[in-house]
């Protein structure tokens, strides 16, 4: 197979210094050589000491985007099974502003082969402060939604209508149902369990690790924020014995 040489667009970076309570949003989209879309990379981006801050997962589209990041330097790598790893030099960020690396990742003709017996790596989720939304117009919305769990892509039931509400729930057959709210509602037995910020909303709940990406901006504002989540194991669609599919909805509480 030909290889193609990898390609980055990166914006200019000016050197001013941040303003107070300033951060940088590093954002993106990665394809193949062909220019497709490619969903499922994992995005990483690293300090100095080559400690992972965030790890994110590319959405439908191929787009991601790193909220909130403080001023400093970073490295920027980027993963797909069966693709050549992208590790970029380190990118410094002091400013406020966004930054656009569009990724283009070409295939490896000699793949290191893993232990049949490896489970697919679990994205280490963003370590950055995250605050609650309070506001009135705190709702969710998500656009043709994208489900992985435990790293694993999971077939979806698309709905025509993006999916939004002031809680909006995922069907997860054999796991149940998990409603999602950007307020605590502890009084209804919610629980704080992720974060959601850009077009990704992932949370940890009982072992299990659930992203969900959107083809839109999920949270009103450009912050990252809380989610509160309540589980519902034993609940499944009406009318159906054993659902095929995940699924979403809003409602519920």
């Amino acid at each position: 197979m030909r290889l193609v040489s990898l390609l980055v667009c990166l914006l200019p970076v000016s050197l001013v210094a941040f303003s107070e309570g300033g951060a940088a949003t590093i954002t993106g989209k990665v394809r193949d050589v062909s220019g497709a879309a490619l969903s499922g990379a994992t995005v990483e981006v690293k300090n100095p000491q080559g400690r992972t801050v965030v790890s994110i997962v590319s959405a439908s589209t191929g787009d991601y985007s790193v909220p909130q990041l403080p001023a400093g330097n970073y490295a920027i790598t980027v993963k797909m099974k069966g693709m050549k790893t992208y590790a970029h030099a380190y990118l410094t960020v002091d400013k406020p502003t966004v930054i656009r690396e569009d990724v283009t990742l070409e295939v490896d003709e000699n793949p290191v082969a893993a232990l049949p017996d490896d489970p697919p790596p679990i994205p280490v989720r963003s370590r950055l402060p995250s605050k609650d939304f309070y506001a009135a117009d705190s709702e969710l919305e998500l656009t043709k939604p994208l489900l992985i769990l435990q790293g694993r892509e999971l077939e979806l039931q698309q709905e025509p209508e993006p999916v939004k509400g002031h809680v909006v729930w995922l069907y997860v057959p054999g796991h149940g149902r998990y409603l999602m709210s950007l307020a605590p509602h502890a009084e209804l037995g919610f629980s704080l369990a992720g974060q959601v910020g850009g077009t990704s909303l992932w949370f940890k709940l009982q072992g299990e690790d659930i992203q969900v990406d959107s083809d839109e901006r999920i949270a009103p504002g450009s912050a990252t924020y809380n989610v509160y989540v309540l589980h519902e194991p034993d609940w499944q669609p009406s009318g159906e014995t054993v659902p095929s599919s995940a699924r979403m909805g809003s409602g519920g509480k």
